[in-house]
């Protein structure tokens, strides 16, 4: 856990969420061009550093102006404290684990990269969570220093998106010992003593690189521990000690004293580790992290002090030895005077004045940069943008509060070009003075990085999917993030593991009642769902950009497909098109190779994605008849779901992305829960007035009407070739209720726009309603035999069904194939009037009569239907074409002619004939 040889860009590899640093000196250009590279998937980045360190690394115009990122995709955040704010730390965070590494090393190539450093790794995760107090130290000593006010308010915000993304870290730790420590309350020197407690201290081993000038910190080390042995690591030519002031302190010591050379395997490698390892009879306590041997790092807290931290470990005897024996120590104890050692100056403590830190809460909102001065100004200061005097800003200044002045200043065209491109401000005031250099906070780049769509940009495919294969997992990460689908994704809020089912094989229970719902609702993935269509151009939510998407992309293939684009619009073209024209191999069978591995990566990756994209749809489909899930979420959240799942699975067929039988009866749940059925009123009907209004209007802006009427259309192809006659008879049902709800307000304008994307080249409206109509008109065989069966009181089963040949009168070939229902229970009644009711009932259900069949094309002709009971020998025929209408009874030798009435016509019918009215 804790070692000098920690290859820490390593440790940024991986896909996180959250990335805090500390750091006392911070090589910002290492951290853009390395280590951001590692992080580019990762939403909240954020770096802590001394502000007096930063401001001599920004007035060096060469560092500063390599920077292109400062404060637009990260958060550079100054530590102003009096003393140095010397902590340490690295904190990678996502929802279901974390990375810790508190040590020595310093933000740049060698604190970060190179040998001479130690640092102690923790990790977090469900399966792994005995680390958890050292995540709650950690995340303890962040809060603080936000709550001392050490760095500017506005970087709260993002320190609170960390932590509700990494929610785990509000839970309880096993251990009340945290292995993590700051000296924000009370010095490590003192956190030492109380963990060592009663145990005697057989020998101590100490390692730092830097000693304050009376070598205090170590004599009081030596004073209050009383070791047996104590042994000092010295690295020849670099420890900064004054050696006389060390000599006498432990002259005078009641110990043992050794010193011995210590360097590095490498040649020429500054040991920059700090440790302290107390060796006792019961166990060895190690402190190891940030502070030297120095008063203001171990003897005194903050303010007093400077910041540090560190960790304080107890372990057995042997088991931080490998602090001492991963160095090379000198075999014997050497003379301190031929170390070759002297105290360097303290950079803390450095005259160096790069102007006066004067401006906090700087902020960059285009146009206008806005921020408070430490001060009273009255007169507008020079404002310089990199090295040019701006002239084209407008200034506004406010009447001085408190010692401290807000002022606002509206930047011209060119100089807000510059500052776009991310450089540093200063401001020279009348008197002379000159503030240090600031890089503004970009507010609006921060803030939708932190909300996460810096890495959004996937969503903006999701309209049509106009990505990569190897892309489609990234992107169906990304819809998880954002959108809430099942209670799973309120219970991950708070990243939490799911409560165990109580029989083996049940789901798991999402126990609603657990979660803090108050806190759910300030989650950023939910209030966004308040917010998606309220916020700016340059500010947008995942779920706005997602619906944007979504409307802007299906326009985009109506225009298209019916000529309104012009070529250089059209999407892209495969990527793996024509690779034999781009690729360099200069043998052909190298590119067929090539082209080989490349469709099978893209095949592999297409598979796994399939596979995932049906597992988040039919998640999806649960959370909608989870009843306590949507009385939760509200329609804030199940509207603009809607119009998302809706549009979604319309693709996944489209694009064969999942198997569509599954995706039609999560379509057909879908439209079942907000449209509802015969057993329920669907969602819509459920929401108020206002409510009602604001969802229809949701639903225009994003032709939620248009996808699903093509959505229907493509169902239908589905089932009528793969799926089942209950299937089919569900869908119809479906379409039947949405026909008839009320709030369903189609316009000719979604028929048109629903005929020009319902397949794979555009048809007309008309062929659309008529596809529509075959659907709303379609009836399973089941269905006519239990017409049958409930008309004449026959037992379930007992009517069949079967195809005959008649002859229909003079000039019928009698080839002429109709239907004919046979009643084989011998209790059932056929009477005239039963067979009125019966035939009334079948012609109403019936497709309209088609062309005459023939026996080469043997289907029946609906336009005829006979009704059979051979028990009773009787019979009714129906010939719809002719209008004539016959019950016969041979048994009691009745003829008789019935007097048919035309069929009422449904609710559903009507509908369907205004849908057609709007194509006209």
């Amino acid at each position: 856990m804790t070692g000098p040889r920690v290859a820490v860009p390593i440790l940024f590899d991986g896909d996180w969420d959250s990335a805090l640093i500390f750091t006392y000196g911070a090589d910002l250009a290492f951290y853009e061009r390395d280590l951001l590279r590692q992080l580019h998937t990762t939403k909240n980045r954020l770096v802590f550093a001394d502000h007096k360190q930063m401001a001599r690394e920004l007035l060096d115009s060469e560092s500063g102006s390599q920077l292109r990122q400062v404060n637009r995709s990260y958060v550079l955040a100054p530590l102003r404290v009096d003393r140095a704010a010397h902590a340490k730390l690295i904190l990678l965070l996502r929802d279901d684990r974390g990375l810790l590494a508190v040590g020595s090393g310093n933000l740049g190539m060698r604190g970060y990269a190179e040998p001479g450093e130690c640092f102690t790794l923790y990790h977090w995760s469900d399966d792994d969570p005995q680390h958890l107090a050292a995540f709650v130290a950690a995340k303890d000593f962040v809060d603080q220093v936000l709550a001392r006010g050490l760095v500017d308010e506005i970087v709260r915000p993002y320190v609170d998106q960390a932590w509700q993304e990494a929610s785990w870290l509000y839970g309880s730790a096993e251990s009340d010992r945290h292995p993590v420590r700051h000296n924000l309350d009370r010095s490590l020197l003192d956190q030492l003593i109380e963990a060592i407690g009663d145990w005697t201290v057989d020998e101590l081993v100490v390692h730092a690189p830097f000693y304050d000038h009376q070598c205090r910190a170590l004599s009081e080390l030596v004073a209050r521990l009383s070791p047996t042995h104590l042994q000092v690591l010295l690295q020849e030519g670099r420890t900064s000690v004054d050696p006389d002031r060390l000599d006498r302190v432990l002259a005078a010591a009641p110990c043992e004293v050794q010193f011995h050379s210590v360097q590095a395997e490498e040649s020429g490698t500054f040991l920059h580790a700090k440790f302290v390892l107390a060796r006792c009879s019961e166990a060895a306590v190690c402190l190891q992290g940030s502070p030297n041997l120095s008063s203001p790092a171990l003897l005194q807290s903050s303010p007093a002090g400077n910041i540090e931290l560190a960790n304080l470990l107890i372990g057995e005897h042997a088991a931080f030895d490998h602090l001492v024996s991963d160095l090379v120590v000198s075999p014997e104890p050497v003379e301190l005077a031929t170390l070759g050692l002297h105290l360097a100056k303290d950079d803390s403590s450095s005259d160096d004045q790069p102007g006066s830190d004067c401006v906090r809460e700087f902020t960059w909102v285009p146009p206008d940069l806005a921020g408070v001065f430490i001060g009273e100004v009255k007169t507008p200061p020079e404002l310089m943008v990199g090295e040019t005097i701006v002239d084209d800003a407008t200034w506004h200044l406010e009447e001085p509060v408190g010692g401290t002045t807000r002022f606002s200043v509206r930047v011209g065209d060119h100089g807000g070009a510059v500052i776009d491109r991310v450089e540093s401000v200063r401001f020279v005031f009348d008197n002379g003075d000159r503030s240090t250099s600031v890089f503004p906070y970009h507010t609006n780049s921060l803030s939708a990085l932190a909300s996460g769509q810096g890495r959004m940009n996937l969503l903006k495919h999701a309209g049509d999917f106009d990505i990569d294969d190897e892309e489609l997992e990234h992107l169906l990460t990304q819809l998880d993030e954002v959108l809430v689908v099942d209670g799973r994704s309120l219970w991950r809020i708070f990243r939490r593991r799911l409560p165990e089912p109580v029989e083996e094989g049940d789901e798991p229970r999402v126990a609603y009642e657990e979660l803090d719902w108050e806190t759910i609702q300030s989650h950023p993935k939910l209030k966004q769902y308040q917010s998606w269509d309220r916020r700016s151009a340059t500010d947008p939510t995942g779920l706005g950009i997602l619906l944007g998407s979504i409307a802007d992309r299906f326009r985009s293939e109506v225009e298209q497909r019916s000529g309104l684009l012009s070529a250089g619009q059209t999407p892209l073209e495969d990527p793996f098109y024509d690779l034999a024209s781009t690729s360099e191999a200069e043998v052909e069978e190298a590119v067929e190779n090539e082209q080989a591995e490349l469709e099978k990566r893209r095949l592999s990756a297409r598979d796994r994605a399939k596979g995932q994209f049906q597992r988040f749809a039919k998640r999806f489909a649960k959370g909608i008849v989870d009843d306590e899930f949507v009385a939760l979420v509200g329609p804030s959240v199940i509207v603009p779901s809607y119009v998302v799942f809706n549009h979604l699975c319309w693709k996944l067929v489209q694009l064969e992305l999942a198997d569509p039988i599954v995706i039609v009866d999560i379509q057909a749940t879908l439209w079942r829960f907000f449209w509802g059925d015969s057993d329920r009123s669907g969602f819509i009907a459920g929401l108020s007035e206002k409510e009602q209004e604001a969802a229809i209007e949701i639903l225009e802006r994003h032709n939620a009407e248009a996808v699903l009427l093509a959505s229907l259309l493509q169902a239908y192809d589905v089932v009528s070739e793969q799926g089942s006659w209950d299937e089919l008879t569900r869908l119809r049902d479906v379409w039947r209720m949405i026909l008839t709800h009320t709030l369903w307000q189609p316009t000719a304008g979604a028929v048109a726009d629903a005929s020009t994307v319902a397949g794979p080249t555009a048809i007309t409206p008309h062929e659309l309603l008529n596809g529509l109509e075959s659907l709303a008109r379609f009836i399973s065989e089941r269905e006519k035999l239990q017409i049958v069966e409930m008309a004449l009181g026959a037992r379930p089963g007992t009517v069949e069904t079967r195809t005959v040949k008649m002859n229909r009168g003079p000039g019928d070939s009698g080839a002429t194939l109709v239907a004919e229902f046979v009643v084989v229970d011998p209790d059932a009644v056929l009477t005239p009037v039963i067979a009125k009711t019966a035939l009334t009932e079948l012609r109403a259900v019936l497709p309209a009569p088609v062309e005459e069949l023939t026996l080469e094309n043997p289907e029946p002709n609906n336009e005829y239907i006979q009704l059979t009971h051979p028990s009773t020998r009787s019979r009714a025929l129906a010939d719809f074409k002719e209008q004539y209408y016959v019950f016969v009874d041979l048994a009691a030798g009745v003829d008789e002619e019935l007097d048919l009435p035309d069929p009422p016509v449904a609710d559903w019918e009507n509908e369907l004939d205004a849908l057609y009215s709007l194509t006209r």
